[in-house]
């Protein structure tokens, strides 16, 4: 499903349904890998989550942020991330990391990368309003930083979420 709706050849979603089938994608993960996980006692890492739906969807294409809440729920069951870490660039710079890595890696550029810029400046300031909203679980990273800087703040944010290894 995600690789659908990242394909630019799928062309142009209605926003509801660009919702509901990232809700479906992210629903069959939480059930099949991070709900067992997690009730296992194990560690589980996401790159994108709940938040890029609100991100994405609520701020970026303008989809009820209640009715994405809502559905949330639902899809994540409980599954809530102890720690978010935001890697917070300019979309401009964003965009030009992640063309330059498609040319690097020879893949393409998504549905997302090929929407305009105002779309991106949206899903930024719906990104920073959530870390706004929840300071205590959200940690914005200048991911414009230095690598070693970004590196820091990374184990800073997760050190008391994730213990030390032993």
């Amino acid at each position: 499903m995600r690789e659908i709706l990242l394909d630019p050849r799928t062309g142009e979603l209605d926003p509801l349904t660009e919702l509901l089938l990232f809700s479906a994608a992210r629903r069959e993960l939480v059930t099949q890998v991070t709900a067992p996980a997690l009730a296992e006692g194990r560690i589980v890492l996401c790159d994108r989550y709940a938040d890029s739906t609100r991100a994405y969807q609520g701020h970026g294409r303008g989809v009820d942020r209640d009715l994405i809440g809502r559905i949330s729920s639902l899809v994540i069951a409980g599954a809530t991330p102890a720690r978010t870490l935001l890697f917070d660039l300019t979309p401009e710079e964003g965009l030009a990391r992640a063309i330059g890595r498609n040319a690097r890696e020879g893949g393409h550029e998504t549905r997302f990368e090929n929407e305009k810029l105002e779309f991106h400046r949206r899903v930024r300031d719906g990104f920073l309003a959530i870390a706004r909203a929840e300071p205590n679980r959200v940690t914005v990273i200048d991911a414009a930083a230095p690598v070693e800087r970004v590196q820091e703040a990374v184990v800073a944010a997760v050190a008391g979420v994730i213990p030390p290894k032993a």
